[in-house]
């Protein structure tokens, strides 16, 4: 179906080394990776899904996780996984790697007009990187942005240790209270120890986040 949205464009059907499917034009490359939702839980708590954005990132390339279905409301769950950590996942991805998590349905017919899009969009155009934040001399203007940038950062932290299960809000709060940055959280031997409100994080959350820091 892919072939027939794009005419004009030569599609081989070949196994790649890294994500399901590469278009290439004006000197880009998009990678994409397609899941289902249910695929992306199970990859997700597997470790598979961060090997394969690891690999993606390797690549000079438009890394992007494609996902088929509805959005799941985050009180939605795939079994003992819930849709809040999935999300936390998705941020890590977008935050963190800068790797775009899109949607689509499920259906073939709407996942190859996906791909057409992407596909024309480059072959005409490309896609520009985003424009830089302007920056100001004011005193004032410095002080927001460096406020602004913190706020960012711990932002970006605490979706990057959402992202792992059974990683509430409150259990990363907690985790960044003691620990100064991910790299130290990685670093850490006593984080089972940690106190979480009137109890220890104890030892399978500690592995989890370590495991998916590492």
């Amino acid at each position: 179906r892919i072939a027939e949205l794009l005419p004009s464009a030569s599609v081989t059907f070949a196994p790649l080394p890294v994500a399901d499917f590469q278009i290439r034009s004006n000197g880009q490359t998009i990678l994409i990776e397609r899941k289902t939702f249910a695929d992306f839980c199970s990859s997700t708590t597997s470790g598979r899904l961060a090997e394969q954005a690891q690999r993606m990132l390797e690549v000079d390339c438009i890394a992007i996780v494609l996902i088929g279905g509805v959005p799941p409301r985050h009180t939605d769950a795939i079994g003992k996984f819930h849709a809040s950590a999935a999300y936390g996942m998705m941020n890590r991805l977008e935050l963190a790697q800068g790797i775009h998590v899109m949607w689509c349905n499920n259906e073939t017919e709407s996942f190859a007009q996906r791909i057409s899009q992407l596909a024309k969009k480059l072959q005409e155009t490309g896609f520009s990187p985003p424009a830089a934040v302007e920056s100001t001399s004011s005193s004032t203007g410095r002080k927001r942005g460096r406020s602004a940038d913190r706020d960012h950062l711990h932002a970006t932290r605490i979706a990057v240790l959402q992202s792992v299960p059974g990683v509430s809000q409150s259990i990363a709060e907690a985790v960044l209270s003691r620990y100064s940055s991910i790299a130290a959280i990685a670093a850490s031997v006593d984080l089972a120890d940690l106190p979480v409100g009137s109890k220890r994080l104890g030892g399978a959350v500690a592995s989890r986040i370590s495991a998916a820091l590492a």
